[in-house]
Formats: C-alpha cells, structure tokens, sequence
C-alpha cells in the first residue's frame, strides 16, 4: 500500500462532485423504476405495515411456505429499519437505493485517493456507478456492493491484524450474504484483504489471530443470517432452492445466461468496459502488484468465470469497471504522462458513452419532451380497489407514480402474476396444470414499459407514444413513461405464439 503520511491531503473535489451528482440524480427519480422492484421490497414494505416476513405480492407465484424465504433476508429486514426511520414513500425508497450507490461511489473513491489514482480517475467513478448500479432499480445487490466496497475500503486501509481488519471482513461477508450475485466478488475482494494481511503478519501468532478474525466474521455473518430467518435453515433452503431454478424450468442454460448479459448488458458499445480492464491486465501481469492492482486483477478474473458460468445479470457490469478503475489507477504510475493523459481520456469516454441512454433521458425531462403526465386514466384507477371477483395486480411503475408504494390491501404483483417459473402474464409459456395465466375478472394497472412488453407477448392493443432524439429509432424512449394503463386481463387475449420484435 502506498504511504501518504508526509503528504498533504488533496482536496476532496471528487467527493463533494459525486455527491452532488447523485442528489441529482435522486431529485430526477433515479433509480428508474425496475421490473422486480415489488419482488424484492414486497416483504419490507409488509413489515413497515405491520405483517411478517412475507411478500403478500407475490400470492400467484405459489411459492413454498409463508415466509419470503426466496431470497436471502437481509436486504429486506435493513429496507424495513430504513423505512420505519423515514416512513414509506418513493423518495425514501429511491433514496435508499440511491444512498448504497453514494456508498459504493464514495467507498471506491477513498481506495483510489489513497492510492493516488489521480483526479480524473476518481472522477469516473461516479459515471461507472451511475451505469452498473442505477439500472438495478430497488434490487438487493445495491445493498450488496455497498457492504462489500464499504468493506474493501476500511479493510484495505490498515491490511493487518486490528479492527480496521474485523470490521472490513465483516461488511464483506455481510455482503455477500445480502444478494447470491455479489457473493463471489465479495469473496475475492476479502481474499485479496487476507493475502494482503498475511504477508504483513510478521510472526506465527499474528498469523493466528489474523485466521481468528476471519472465522469470527464469517460466524458472526451466518449467525445475523439465522437470526434473520429464525433459525429455520430447512424451510429456508427448501424455498430458495425451489426458486433458483426458476430459469432451469423456463429453458435458461450456462451459455444462454452468458450471451443474454453480453446481448443486453454490454451490447456493441459498452464492450470497452471489458476489454479496457483486459488490456490493463495484460500490461500488469509482470510487473510488481500492489494491493490495488491485486484486487484489480482478483475482481476482473471472477468476473470472466462468472460471466463464463452464467452468472452475471443486472449489475454485473459494476465488477469489469471497477477491475479498470483499480487496474488504471495502478497503471498510471508506471507510464509517461502522455499515455496518463491518453488513458484516463479513454476511461472516461467509455464511461460518457455507456450512459448514453440516462444523458439523454434526463435531458429529455428537462427539455419538455418526457412527460411525467399520469394519463386520463390516473383517477379510474385510483377508483379501483381489490375484490374476490376482480383482483388488483400492480406494475412496478404504478406503485411509484399512483401510490406512493401505499399499496391497496390484496394488490397483486403484476409482473410476477404468472404462477412460478413465470412471470408476466403471457410472457413465459407454462404448462397446463399451472393453470391459466389469465384469470377472468383480473384488472391490471400498468405503465408503459410493462404494457409494451404486453403488446409484444399478448393480443392487447395499446399505443405506446415514443420520442426519438434526433429521430434516432434505437435511442427511442417512452414519451409518457408514467402514463396508467388499466387494463382487463380479458383484452389480452391470450398469449402470441411468436412475439412481436
């Protein structure tokens, strides 16, 4: 680790820029809504309203047991602390979503200045966070690569026997613990901490209580984990189980996982985002590592063998950008400064470009031409509440914009009202003793993204109005992105069987 002791602290601009960039970005309704947000914070917003750990949402999904065990609860039971503190609203749930994000931001940014990365490379952090990590909506991974950078950073500051140690492995277990998708990178980052403290432990006995202070973070996680489920491993292990195979039963393989996150993660323009971090390792590979070029090298080669196994999804882009971040600032002490000046300008515009599409949003609001108008139908729906013969399923979008996340008693998830594995009523074809994915007298409110994809999947006829900046097609986006759309199940009319493109 470089020493910075007798230099003078560089000023925090950094800091101070990435703060005020995500409260705008907060201010603008970000983190968009996501298509499972109701799935994952179900059981925290049941809580705040006084029921178990369940997710009633989620009723036509048919899951195993009571208790929300499909996922791992920590996420849930910290929104539900965050919620009780704030009270229940979109912008305290966006804002907690967006908090992680600032977490996350700031926790790289003082890795990188303690290493001397350089300000324009700490600059960039927000951009890569801003790409990976929006799009995760109100997903538990934000939680996840918060705990774990927040983790990375007090762990990497003193890498030695002590509680700066303790405390690093233990926000790194936690989350790994918080969302399956992390846990990998959450291990390599810790193993790149242990390495880094081993080799400082001078004698046997150090090394000893180094070994002590990973078996009590590792006991400590797994004992808030039972805690949290109430000891019932079993119940527990049976529901999850039964959910992870949700894309087993809808035909998902290892190489179809990999090619749909490389199809619409990285898509033709976001490919930088990879290959610069590879490039970067190439030129590391014989020359001396420090602890940021380790863990640089550590996250980019997990990040190849998940990719390679199938799993990576939302969020996943997140680690290939940190590998360059890491990688770079380790880089650019060993090249003149025109290759520092070449390189940081490279970072930074495959950053600008990958958030391509949220510029252009956001300046689509500004600009007049996305309209944050509900629609003509806002105060039918409003009129409509659940019934034995007409049941409520809710999108996403609607439990933002309508609600308030104030839900209706007995309001359904829309986008998983198809009983397991399927989702969206149409979308996934299941087999007749599942039942019929649309039940007679369902009423379903929805906004545009969610309608789209039910024009696509069903026989529903909807117009979706579009804007197209400089009358470009593919950077199309919704014009009326908070429109509602009430919807019988019965104008479906039954699933395509071809969607539409």
């Amino acid at each position: 680790m470089t020493s910075t002791a007798n230099r003078p602290a560089r000023p925090a601009i950094s800091i101070v820029v990435a703060l005020a960039f995500f409260f705008s970005l907060w201010l603008l309704d970000f983190p968009k809504p996501m298509f499972d947000d109701l799935f994952y914070t179900g059981a925290a917003l049941n809580m705040v309203e006084g029921g178990d750990f369940s997710n009633p949402l989620l009723a036509r999904q048919g899951f195993p047991g009571h208790y929300f065990f499909v996922y791992p609860p920590l996420h849930s039971y910290v929104l539900f602390g965050w919620l009780k503190i704030f009270g229940v609203s979109a912008g305290s749930m966006t804002g907690f979503a967006m908090l992680m994000i600032v977490v996350t931001t700031l926790a790289t940014i003082v890795v990188l200045r303690r290493h001397e990365a350089g300000i324009w490379l700490e600059l960039a952090v927000p951009l890569g966070a801003a790409f990976a990590l929006l799009e995760l909506g109100l997903r538990p991974d934000t939680l996840g690569v918060a705990l774990t950078m927040a983790g990375f950073a007090v762990a990497d500051w003193r890498p030695k026997a002590g509680v700066p140690l303790a405390c690093g492995l233990l926000l790194m277990f936690l989350g790994a613990s918080a969302a399956p998708r992390v846990t990998l990178f959450a291990i390599a980052l810790a193993v790149c901490v242990g390495y880094q403290a081993w080799r400082q432990c001078p004698i046997p006995r150090e090394k000893l209580k180094m070994l002590a202070l990973v078996i009590c973070a590792a006991l400590l996680t797994g004992l808030v984990f039972l805690c949290l489920i109430r000891f019932q491993l079993g119940p527990f292990m049976n529901t999850f189980r039964f959910h992870s195979t949700r894309f087993a039963k809808t035909g998902a393989t290892m190489f179809s996982g990999f090619v749909s996150f490389a199809t619409f993660e990285l898509r033709t323009y976001n490919w930088p985002l990879v290959l610069i971090p590879i490039g970067l390792a190439i030129f590391l590979y014989r020359k001396a590592k420090n602890s940021l070029s380790t863990a640089g090298i550590c996250t980019l080669a997990t990040f190849l063998l998940a990719a390679v196994a199938g799993l990576l999804w939302l969020g996943g882009t997140w680690w290939p950008i940190l590998a360059m971040l890491f990688l770079g600032g380790a880089a650019l002490k060993m090249v003149s400064a025109h290759w520092r000046t070449s390189l940081t300008t490279v970072i930074l515009t495959a950053l600008l470009v990958a958030n391509r599409r949220d510029f252009i949003g956001v300046a689509g609001v500004l600009g007049g031409k996305i309209s944050a108008d509900l629609g003509d139908e806002r105060t039918a729906a409003l009129a409509i509440h659940p019934s034995p013969e007409h049941a409520l399923l809710i999108d996403c979008c609607v439990a933002r914009y309508l609600y308030d996340y104030r839900l209706p008693e007995g309001a359904l998830d829309l986008e998983f009202g198809a009983p397991f594995p399927g989702w969206l009523p149409g979308c996934t074809p299941l087999p007749p003793e599942k039942g019929p994915e649309f039940q007679e007298g369902d009423v379903y409110l929805a906004c545009s993204p969610i309608v789209s994809h039910l024009v696509s999947f069903t026989y529903l006829q909807r117009d979706i109005p579009k804007w197209s900046p400089f009358g470009i097609s593919r950077l199309a986006l919704d014009k009326y992105p908070r429109h509602i759309y009430l919807i019988p199940a019965e104008s479906c009319k039954g699933a395509r069987a071809k969607p539409l493109t």
